[in-house]
């Protein structure tokens, strides 16, 4: 069951994308009533299932919060703390927010990775360092180890130029 819900999370995740990335070459016609209505549905199917989603799960926390049983130190349990002391957001608002933060967090990777990824092929020298660091540390095995992420030094002073 939990397989079936995470692919279908999946595609509509896809979807959006793909969505999106359409109406990146589209600029100009996607939002005219006339055109690509099968992929507005699409989109439209998608998003009333995720933002369904993303609801649940937050009105999960602000009850946890609300009854004192949310033991969660993350970004999210910060804000609706703050809620409380402000004027009160409702959840609608907290899944726009939501959304926000997931598309900036995502495309920001998704940029850094790129980045990162493009100045490696560039740079024989940096690749094959990289390489060396790489090999040693996996020693042969088909898995690293959360131990083992500490030995990558190389590797993390890449990330993090």
């Amino acid at each position: 069951m939990l397989k079936k819900k995470t692919q279908k999370i999946g595609n509509y995740v896809n979807e959006v994308f793909d969505m999106l990335q359409l109406h990146a070459f589209e600029q100009q016609t996607f939002w005219f009533p006339w055109k690509f209505k099968k992929e507005k549905a699409i989109l439209k199917t998608a998003n009333d299932y995720l933002r369904g989603m993303v609801k649940d799960h937050l009105q999960h926390r602000f009850d946890a919060i609300s009854k004192g049983t949310d033991n969660k130190d993350d970004i999210l349990s910060y804000i609706i703390r703050a809620n409380t002391f402000t004027d009160e957001l409702g959840i609608d608002d907290f899944v726009d927010d939501f959304y926000t933060f997931l598309v900036a967090g995502m495309e920001t990777t998704a940029i850094a990775m790129t980045c990162l990824i493009w100045e490696i092929v560039k740079n024989k020298e940096i690749y094959e360092k990289l390489k060396d660091e790489i090999e040693t540390v996996y020693n042969g095995r088909d898995n690293i180890e959360y131990d083992d992420l500490a030995l990558l030094v190389y590797t993390d002073q890449l990330i993090k130029e």
